[in-house]
């Protein structure tokens, strides 16, 4: 609890209020981790393509199995890479 007002307590003054009505820079870096973020989702909303390589998941144990699933996985990632550069460039 103590902690919790720790963390609190400078946001409840003055400089708070400043500090939450500030606007951050937006970075490279920012936006790369949007894009991984963007990514993630998409890959994991498209779990059908995986699931059974990791179900159960001492599957992922047999070489062959691993390396298919890393092909589904690259399969996906590049079409969320073609899915976001042709959204963007649009």
């Amino acid at each position: 609890m103590r902690f919790l007002e720790m963390l609190e307590n400078p946001l409840a003054g003055p400089q708070g209020e400043v500090w939450r009505n500030t606007v951050p820079p937006y970075t490279e870096d920012f936006d790369a981790y949007l894009d991984a973020e963007w990514f993630s989702i998409k890959a994991s909303k498209d779990n059908a393509r995986w699931r059974e390589h990791v179900n159960p998941l001492t599957k992922t144990k047999d070489p062959n199995v691993l390396q298919s699933l890393w092909k589904d996985i690259n399969l996906v990632s590049c079409s969320c890479v073609y899915v976001r550069n042709s959204s963007s460039t649009s």
